[in-house]
């Protein structure tokens, strides 16, 4: 069970009488029910949404080889996550710039593909 964004609801703080709301860290809620993948593990760690991904799957019983797959880690494994390793600060400026070739070859291709599909259901 994973959620995709922090609860929406205001007063959190006070539902679970959380003496200073200042220090209480939000996160998505997440939970493998019936994991076919163990850990020796039972610290808390430090992770993003990138995680999932291997997670999941090592959870399913997929064998990952290096238990990484994309920008994510298998939290299951002992292996650091990005955020582990580099900080969360700098995984997000490392995120941040923009990608001359992305925009260039993959994302005006598709907006000039939209287009055109857009203006042959016009005709």
């Amino acid at each position: 069970i994973t959620g995709d964004h922090l609860t929406m609801q205001a007063n959190i703080a006070d539902m679970f009488d959380i003496d200073n709301p200042n220090n209480y860290d939000r996160t998505i809620y997440n939970t493998y029910i019936n994991s076919r993948a163990t850990s020796e593990s039972t610290k808390n760690r430090k992770f993003t949404t990138y995680d999932f991904y291997p997670t999941t799957l090592a959870a399913l019983g997929f064998e990952i080889q290096g238990d990484r797959l994309g920008l994510g880690t298998n939290l299951f494994s002992n292996m650091p996550t990005l955020v582990e390793e580099i900080g969360l600060d700098s995984l997000n400026k490392g995120l941040k710039p923009q990608s001359e070739y992305y925009n260039d070859n993959i994302l005006n291709n598709l907006e000039e593909k939209l287009e055109t599909q857009k203006e042959g259901t016009e005709s």
